[in-house]
């Protein structure tokens, strides 16, 4: 299961990077989106590594469940382009959002790594790993 973040006005959804590592050879262009009512959306993905999106169709689906604010979106996959959607129409804060989205309020994690060497050292100096 994934989650994303419907974030208005926005057309597209953005998806987990780590998701679509995991899953990458099995998800196509056209993903299936079917709701606990039975209806379906169908939504593009353009399979990208930098920044993976679902895009044409995504408008639709926010008109169609009428989102009108920042929400919370559930996929949960089912195998190859197949998702279950759930929809919750309480509002999101952007706090809440996950660090790969675009509008996350959180701060991003760093890591460093710090090398001391012997002797009498003034100046330390961190490294971005």
């Amino acid at each position: 299961m994934t989650s994303f973040f419907c974030c208005l006005p926005q057309v597209f959804m953005e998806v987990n990077p780590n998701f679509y590592s995991k899953f990458k050879n099995e998800l196509g262009q056209k993903w299936n989106l079917g709701d606990a009512d039975s209806n379906t959306h169908h939504v593009s993905f353009n399979n990208s590594f930098v920044k993976p999106l679902l895009t044409v169709g995504w408008d639709e689906l926010q008109t169609f469940y009428n989102l009108i604010e920042d929400h919370v979106v559930m996929l949960s996959y089912k195998g190859p382009n197949n998702f279950l959607i759930s929809v919750f129409k309480q509002p999101a804060e952007p706090f809440n959002f996950p660090l790969f989205h675009n509008l996350s309020a959180k701060p991003e994690r760093k890591r460093y790594q710090v090398s001391l060497t012997p002797g009498t050292t003034s100046t330390y100096q961190l490294v971005k790993i």
